[in-house]
């Protein structure tokens, strides 16, 4: 399984289950919001009320296929796991390579 790194910006919710905000740089220099259950992002991190904002977690992906531009640039196209979408209901992505690591 492959991760990429995003950016818990605010709690949305903190009555249980918690939801959180988190953004998504992509690779045009956009970014995704995902708004989503702390469970559901935190599965394997520090408890939520450890964590202080802005943080950055790793959310697990699927690596659909990896790029690279004229210039040499590496990008990756990832699907989100565990159903996580940004808003809107995007869950696939191009995100600079360098966003998206192996296995842990």
């Amino acid at each position: 399984m492959s991760y990429i790194r995003v950016e818990v910006v605010r709690w949305v919710d903190a009555e249980w289950p918690g939801w959180m905000e988190v953004h998504l740089r992509e690779a045009d220099g956009s970014t995704a919001t995902i708004v989503e259950k702390v469970p559901v992002l935190l599965w394997d991190e520090l408890p939520a009320t450890e964590l202080g904002l802005p943080a950055q977690i790793d959310i697990p992906c699927d690596v659909l296929e990896r790029e690279q531009d004229v210039v040499g640039r590496a990008y990756a196209l990832v699907r989100l796991r565990f159903r996580i979408e940004a808003q809107g209901g995007r869950n696939t992505f191009r995100l600079p390579g360098g966003d998206v690591t192996g296995s842990r």
